[in-house]
C-alpha cells in the first residue's frame, strides 16, 4: 500500500482490491501449507509405521515393521537449516513406497525405525524360540 501512487488515479476501491489480492496470495502460500502440515500425523509403534493425512477428509496408510525393506532420507540445504527433510520407506507390499515429507530430524527417525525393526525381530524370533523349546 505504501508504494501505490497517491492521487485520484488510485481510488479507495483499487486499494482494497490490492489488499484483497495480497490476502489471497498470503493464504495460498502460507495458510494452506500450514493446514496441510498440521493435518499430517506420523505414528511409529512397536509393530507399524502409520501415516494419517487430511484436515477435513482423512486418508491413512500403515506399514508393518516386518515388511520394511529400505529407508532413505533427503534434506536440501534449506531443509537442513530448518532441521527437517523427507523420509522414504520402501516396503514389500502392493503400494511399495511411503514418503514422509517435512519431518523434523529425518535421520533420527530413520534410526528409530531401524531400532524398532530390530526390537520387533528380536521379539518375534524370541517367541518362536520359546515355542520350539516348549515342544
Amino acid at each position: 500500500m505504501w508504494v501505490l501512487p497517491s492521487g485520484k488515479s488510485w481510488t479507495d476501491a483499487a486499494r482494497y482490491v490490492v489488499l484483497g489480492v495480497a490476502a489471497l496470495v498470503s493464504l495460498w502460500f502460507w495458510l494452506i501449507p500450514l493446514m496441510k502440515w498440521r493435518g499430517t500425523l506420523y505414528i511409529l509403534t512397536t509393530k507399524r509405521v502409520h501415516m494419517r493425512v487430511g484436515f477435513v477428509n482423512k486418508t491413512g496408510r500403515s506399514i508393518p515393521l516386518a515388511r520394511i525393506n529400505d529407508i532413505s532420507f533427503a534434506a536440501s540445504l534449506w531443509e537442513r537449516i530448518i532441521r527437517c527433510g523427507t523420509l522414504k520407506i520402501e516396503s514389500a507390499s502392493e503400494q511399495g513406497l511411503l514418503t514422509l515429507k517435512h519431518i523434523p530430524d529425518p535421520e533420527g527417525l530413520k534410526r528409530t525405525i531401524y531400532e524398532a525393526m530390530d526390537g520387533d525381530q528380536e521379539h518375534r524370533y524370541g517367541a518362536e524360540e520359546r515355542i520350539s523349546r516348549s515342544r
